[in-house]
C-alpha cells in the first residue's frame, strides 16, 4: 500500500531528526531509520494498529518517543503526524480532512 505523509507530518520528521542529530552524532539518521521501518510495520499492519481519533491510527516509532499517526484511505495509508510523547495530543487535529 502505497504511504503519504502530510506536508507538515514530512517537517516534524525532519525537524526530530535534524534536533536529535543535534544531541548525538548519528542519532538523526538512527531515528529516520526507525520512522521508516515504522512506515514499512505501517504498510503491512495498517488496519491492526489502535484507532485514536476518527479513523486516526496510532503507531510508535520504536526505540523513541514518537507516535505516527495515520489514516487508511482507500489507495493508500495517509501520515498525519511525527509527534514526541511531550507535546499536546491534540494540536494537530486540524490537519485531519
Amino acid at each position: 500500500m502505497r504511504l503519504t505523509l502530510h506536508r507538515l507530518a514530512e517537517r516534524e520528521m525532519n525537524d526530530a531528526a535534524l534536533f536529535l542529530e543535534s544531541r548525538a552524532s548519528g542519532l538523526g539518521a538512527r531515528f529516520l531509520d526507525a520512522v521508516d521501518e515504522t512506515f514499512e510495520r505501517i504498510r503491512e499492519t495498517a488496519v491492526s494498529n489502535p484507532v485514536v481519533a476518527d479513523g486516526i491510527r496510532r503507531r510508535r516509532v520504536e526505540g523513541f518517543a514518537y507516535d505516527v499517526y495515520y489514516r487508511v484511505l482507500t489507495s493508500e495509508v495517509r501520515v498525519i503526524v511525527i509527534f514526541h510523547h511531550s507535546r499536546d495530543a491534540d494540536y494537530w487535529k486540524d490537519r485531519v480532512e
